[in-house]
């Protein structure tokens, strides 16, 4: 499918079943970056990745190079809260990353969805080029 789409200075975003090296190799070299999920498909990457975020979100966002921002809209049955994190792949991080290439940071999306008093999360990691 890759390969009827061009990809030149397009971001490509795709769940986990699309979080291949080959796909973001393929990406890269096409002129274009991505953003992949990462999923239990990927359990060391994605518990280094949640162990990091985690570690920034305890020990201070900023201090750690992590930027952030949040979201928020009302709809006519539930509000939703959406907040993102990214920064830069740690050291300690790379040598997991790096078998993607061109892989520049580590990202968490949040999202809270609150539907009268009842109220659901849900938390996302990706890896972007």
């Amino acid at each position: 499918m890759l390969d009827l789409v061009d990809v030149l200075n397009a971001i490509v975003t795709l769940d986990a079943m699309g979080c291949r090296k080959p796909i973001a190799k393929k990406v890269v070299e096409e002129g274009g970056d991505y953003l992949l999920a990462v999923k239990d498909n990927h359990p060391t990457p994605y518990a280094a990745i949640a162990g990091h975020l985690e570690m920034a979100h305890n020990e201070g966002l900023t201090d750690q190079g992590v930027r952030t921002i949040t979201t928020t809209a009302k709809q006519a049955t539930h509000e939703e809260e959406h907040s993102y994190a990214t920064c830069p792949i740690p050291k300690a991080l790379r040598e997991l990353t790096d078998q993607w290439k061109a892989t520049k940071s580590i990202c968490q999306a949040n999202t809270c969805t609150t539907r009268g008093d009842r109220q659901s999360s849900d938390v996302r990691y990706y890896i972007s080029s």
